[in-house]
């Protein structure tokens, strides 16, 4: 029988701290989620305008209990808390935290000692207040109130009503005065199941007295919405930012209405934000500065060339490897002449200064500003610029559209790292600004080929390549830098294959990034300690197999997202001893997914004492709908079972 919280919520106010009865001190294992490690028994959360300083006051009271020892980090508490400088900055203010357990008949409270309250400066813009609330274990219950005080009343905080355990139920209120207008989105899957509106008369009005009796009170909107019975948001494998799908009550500010009727416009078109960037001193007045800061240096090496694309890759590549990457994303500059001097910059500086050197030339550069994948989706239906964490260059040329960016050394002409691959970006044209689906033309592509001979001693001898493409090229190549020599790196990749040997290696193109990065080796396979018995059972995936479906979920609600498509082949020639023969080997087969998704395949051949398999896993598109999931599911099940099977053979009567 499924848990039943019993409350009096005829008005969905907020509840009594340290109210617990006897159903939450019951409560062991949640039936909808018996996997759960804790359970939000209740969370309200409540959100208005202080009168005095017109901050925006967010209330939360949380009750969780622990249903085991693994639930117990659910009790440690990480708020984030933003800054502009000492005095432009949230504040928060526990007001009650404490752990509560039942010990002999009686419900036992510890308070949390004020001074385990901790701040950390994360960095210039963030601090974080954490505390762990104490006598934590298994049943225990803690609950915590806390609010923050936060002068950025125009990002009103969202409201998760999701998290990663289950909650019963969840409920927020938010109080908005008439002077502030809000764009308000519901994200996420799941359905509002208590939703309740009114208005509430002259609830807001500044500074009180004097100020009152000018100006008057404005009335306020109080919204709430809430939820029960919500299922823990499981993070899974091929999937973009959580909070794409979370579902929650989001925020953004789109106009203010001053007590003397002025209005001031917040959330713009995108022909204002247009006009913004282009003029901005920190975007459009960077990537018009090519003559001032690359003039002297970029003449010389592109006045020879006459083939237009041939001079853009040339000034592609000067960009690309004069810069080094600091890491941090972006898509303004302060300078890219300072930046460029230093030769160190921020995806704002770098590609920015692409977007300048390329303009310089009379290149049709543009600049497409982008949410990158753990940033989140940005919303379409009004521009809100803080969405946009990063930008990269459009180049055409010969009517061909080249997306462009310069941060990455092992990156080539054309290609976008994986982490701005996220379905659309808004491009900044001369003109008006539109969206563009960003394309994902590069693959994750690797072919694997095995010649191998099973010797008469049990081993397997013979040799490997391994060609490798486009992302899986730069991925290895990273790697391969990583270490002090090629011969650590042969060490590594030999220590990562069961029971293999290599004896020798060769590697081609390992700093030509336009060719595939090429792996020969020779090796050795212990397979077997003798070829004396009288049935073998062979097994030939013995490099890169799946050991398991990254796809478990019965239902998915949300998009398989892999980055960019997956092309891979496996073949093997495999010559067995002559005394031998074979008698179970797997059929051929051949799958497909719906509307030309993709396909794996395998086929196995027999010819005398020769063996070859050849099998192919291929996904025609990066990105998935939900409804395609169990499709996606069941293709990876095949490979797996496929991967599962031996080769039979037995030893011929003589």
């Amino acid at each position: 029988m499924l848990f039943v919280l019993h409350h009096a919520y005829s008005q969905y106010e907020d509840f009594k701290f340290g109210d617990i009865n006897q159903d939450e001190i019951n409560l062991k294992v949640y039936a909808r989620d018996t996997s759960a490690k804790a359970i939000v028994l209740k969370e309200f959360g409540n959100s208005w305008f202080d009168n005095e300083t017109g901050n925006l006051i967010s209330k939360k009271h949380v009750r969780i209990k622990i249903l085991d020892k693994e639930g117990d980090k659910y009790a440690n508490f990480e708020i984030p808390l933003w800054k502009r400088d000492n005095l432009y900055k949230e504040n928060i203010t526990v007001e009650q935290a404490s752990t509560f357990n039942y010990e002999n008949g009686k419900l036992v409270e510890t308070v949390l000692d004020r001074k385990n309250i901790f701040s950390e400066n994360k960095h210039n813009y963030l601090d974080l207040c954490k505390f762990a609330l104490p006598n934590v274990k298994e049943n225990s219950i803690v609950e915590v109130i806390y609010s923050i005080e936060s002068p950025y009343f125009f990002n009103y905080r969202q409201w998760d009503f999701q998290s990663t355990i289950p909650k019963l139920e969840s409920i927020f209120k938010a109080s908005i005065p008439a002077n502030y207008v809000y764009n308000i989105a519901l994200k996420g899957e799941l359905p509002i199941t208590i939703k309740n509106s009114y208005i509430e008369k002259e609830c807001f009005g500044i500074g009180g007295g004097d100020s009152y009796r000018r100006f008057g009170k404005s009335d306020c909107s109080v919204n709430l919405w809430g939820m029960r019975d919500i299922p823990a948001f499981y993070e899974e494998d091929y999937m973009t930012a959580p909070s794409n799908f979370i579902s929650s009550i989001r925020f953004e500010l789109s106009e203010m209405i001053y007590f003397n009727g002025s209005k001031i416009k917040i959330t713009k078109s995108w022909k204002d934000v247009e006009k913004e960037l282009k003029g901005g001193k920190y975007f459009g007045k960077q990537f018009n500065r090519g003559k001032e800061v690359f003039g002297k240096n970029l003449d010389f090496i592109v006045k020879a060339e006459t083939d237009a694309l041939n001079k853009a890759k040339i000034i592609y590549d000067h960009i690309k490897h004069h810069y080094k990457w600091n890491g941090y994303y972006g898509k303004y500059s302060d300078n890219i002449k300072k930046a460029y001097e230093n030769k160190t910059g921020d995806v704002g500086d770098i590609n920015l200064s692409l977007i300048a050197a390329l303009r310089l030339y009379g290149f049709d550069a543009v600049p497409v500003i982008c949410s990158t994948r753990e940033n989140g989706l940005p919303i379409e239906i009004f521009p809100v610029l803080s969405n946009f964490n990063y930008v990269f260059c459009k180049v055409t040329i010969n009517e061909i559209d080249y997306m462009l960016d310069a941060t990455d050394p092992y990156l080539t002409f054309g290609m976008l790292p994986i982490r701005c691959i996220n379905e659309k970006g808004r491009v900044i044209t001369n003109k008006e600004s539109y969206w563009l689906n960003i394309p994902q033309k590069n693959e994750i592509k690797q072919d694997i080929a095995l010649v191998l001979k099973l010797e008469t001693n049990g081993q397997l001898t013979g040799e490997m390549k391994i060609s490798s493409y486009d992302y899986e090229a730069i991925s290895i190549r990273k790697k391969m830098v990583s270490f002090n020599s090629d011969d650590e790196y042969i060490e590594d990749v030999d220590s990562r294959v069961q029971r293999m040997r290599i004896k020798d290696y060769k590697i081609e193109n390992k700093n030509d990034f336009t060719k595939p990065l090429v792996e020969y080796y020779n090796v050795i396979f212990e397979n077997f300690d003798t070829l004396n018995m009288d049935r073998i059972y062979f097994n030939p995936f013995i490099f890169n197999k799946w050991n398991e479906n990254p796809f478990k979920s019965k239902e998915r609600l949300f998009p398989v997202d892999f980055g960019a498509p997956i092309n891979t082949s496996f073949t093997l020639s495999l010559e067995i001893p002559s005394d031998y023969e074979i008698v179970d080997i797997p059929s051929s087969k051949s799958l497909a997914l719906p509307n030309q998704g993709g396909n794996f395949s395998y086929d196995y051949q027999i010819n005398g004492n020769h063996i070859s398999l050849r099998t192919s896993f291929k996904t025609n598109y990066y990105l998935y709908s939900s409804d395609e999931y169990h499709y996606i599911k069941e293709l990876f099940n095949q490979v797996i079972q496929l991967q599962k099977s031996d080769i039979v053979l037995i030893k011929k009567s003589t």
